[in-house]
């Protein structure tokens, strides 16, 4: 009853704030503060199911009812800007939602061990650990490797903002703007899953003094085999299945990779595809949240390599039942080619 009459309160006072324009045109400040006020999005205090999904259909509900009625021209373009914001998001949301992926049984990152981690929050939240739903590679000072299904093609570089180089989501760590949003043009859900699920992101100002990590191609890949088959996986995800409860602290694990032909037992019918590389572990698991992270693996000289993209696996992240990782150098020639400024993509955003 107290969260009920806090919304109430907030939106009477938005509702009072676009009422007094009636009688004058607000001020540049004013209009900020009502974009401010109306972009954010608030956690649930209590716990439910797929509670991003909830909060941002929240904040959505009280940006309708402001916008029915403000009066100004200006406000009412500010409050369908919101709402056409809060529609995609949600669609980034359903996405991600139906895609299990999560760190089960991590331990907590040390200071530089990952330093290419990166985070991708929805734009609203003011806290980062509530916002974050994805996560993200850094390949190149400007550029993001996530998965595909992370983005959509409607996306707008406004919708999210990235974090790179933190271990606690909740710090407050700057948050990085973005140029462009790039999909595989081939991207497509097949059954429960998405094949060809790589996307690039291109940050609005390139990072200085941050870590990247090398992108395999076909040659390096059975070199990394011959020396291991253990990789690390990072994330901020849940950390047990159905819990809903993300990591605030960026956590890791080891997994082994295993074939595509023992993957395929766990996922018959045509599931597994050369475009996928899969791993387990008995103790450790991806889950939801860590969708779009690194699985790195490394050769016999040190050099680090992200050899996978976090995908899916089973619905219920049971430990021991492989996870499904984009095999990225299957795509090193796609990412090659969109970085050197040849895009190939189905989602692009104007810079």
């Amino acid at each position: 009853m107290a969260r009920i009459k806090v919304l109430q309160v907030g939106l009477i006072a938005l509702v009072s704030l676009s009422a007094t324009s009636c009688a004058r045109q607000p001020s540049e400040q004013q209009l900020q503060q009502t974009r401010h006020e109306l972009s954010r999005i608030k956690p649930l205090e209590s716990r439910v199911s797929i509670p991003k999904t909830h909060e941002i259909l929240e904040a959505q509900r009280n940006a309708q009812a402001y916008l029915l009625n403000a009066q100004n021209p200006a406000e009412r373009t500010i409050a369908k800007e919101v709402l056409d914001r809060f529609g995609r998001q949600l669609e980034v949301q359903s996405q991600v939602s139906a895609t299990e992926s999560y760190i089960i049984n991590g331990k907590p990152a040390r200071p530089g061990q990952f330093p290419y981690q990166a985070a991708l929050v929805f734009t609203g939240y003011e806290n980062a650990f509530d916002g974050q739903y994805c996560s993200g590679t850094l390949i190149e000072p400007q550029w993001v490797l996530t998965a595909g299904h992370c983005v959509t093609k409607t996306m707008s570089p406004g919708d999210i903002q990235v974090l790179v180089n933190v271990l606690k989501l909740s710090t407050g760590a700057p948050r990085l703007d973005l140029a462009k949003v790039c999909r595989h043009p081939q991207y497509k859900i097949t059954g429960p899953h998405a094949e060809n699920d790589i996307a690039l992101i291109k940050l609005a100002t390139p990072l200085t003094g941050v870590p990247t990590i090398k992108i395999p191609n076909a040659d390096v890949e059975p070199m990394m085999f011959q020396f291991t088959r253990n990789a690390t996986i990072s994330g901020w995800g849940d950390t047990g299945s159905g819990n809903h409860a993300g990591s605030d602290d960026l956590l890791f694990g080891t997994v082994r990779v295993v074939d595509n032909r023992i993957c395929s037992k766990s996922y018959p019918h045509g599931q597994i595809i050369d475009g996928m590389v899969c791993a387990t572990d008995q103790f450790t698991n991806t889950c939801r949240g860590d969708s779009g992270g690194p699985m790195i693996m490394r050769t016999a000289d040190g050099i680090e390599y992200i050899e996978g993209v976090t995908s899916w696996g089973d619905k219920n992240c049971a430990l021991g039942n492989p996870s499904v990782y984009t095999r990225v150098s299957v795509y090193a020639p796609w990412i090659q080619m969109n970085l050197s400024s040849t895009p190939d993509c189905e989602s692009l955003t104007a810079e």
